[in-house]
């Protein structure tokens, strides 16, 4: 899993016993690689990003475990220091999706596989 991140941490809670295997990586398909290549033998991984990756790269066979999140989290957006304007933007746009009961339904299409 990825140095430093919170799958690390979560990792360490959970799977007191197990040894953990750090990489520095700057994107969470490495930690699915080192898995397929049986460098390592499972990973610690949000749930969309092995989704989105193995059904564009259909050759690398990988059994998912589990069906659920483990630790459902809310997903942001983090936004560079000093850009208020596009953050209000954002709010703007939020509650206005939520005014218009549109929420559930953006939710499902790009989040759907987290609930």
């Amino acid at each position: 899993m990825r140095a430093g991140s919170a799958n690390e941490r979560l990792a360490r809670q959970v799977f007191r016993k197990a040894t953990i295997k750090l990489i520095v990586a700057e994107a969470q398909p490495a930690t699915i690689m080192e898995i397929a290549s049986k460098r390592v033998d499972a990973g610690f991984i949000a749930l969309l990003t092995p989704q989105n990756f193995l059904s564009k790269n259909p050759q690398i066979k990988l059994k998912k475990v589990g069906g659920e999140a483990m630790f459902p989290a809310a997903v942001t957006w983090a936004l560079p220091l000093g850009e208020y304007h596009f953050q209000q933007y954002l709010n703007a746009f939020l509650e206005d999706v939520k005014s218009r009961g549109d929420l559930e339904q953006l939710e499902q299409q790009w989040l759907g596989a987290l609930k």
